[in-house]
């Protein structure tokens, strides 16, 4: 993937936000859940950004 060109570091956070919602239906070769699924099952195991 070529890197992306972007005028402001909010531009490629909101292009890589972008992304994670798009590949969240993509499943991983034959895995049986997506990869939203897996991340519902660890965000709640995860710890809080700081402030």
């Amino acid at each position: 993937m070529p890197v992306p060109e972007v005028a402001a570091l909010a531009e490629l956070n909101e292009m890589v936000d972008r992304w994670g919602l798009e590949e969240e239906g993509w499943r991983i070769r034959s895995r049986p859940r997506t990869i939203g699924e897996y991340f519902e099952v660890e965000q709640p195991h995860l710890k809080p950004l700081p402030v």
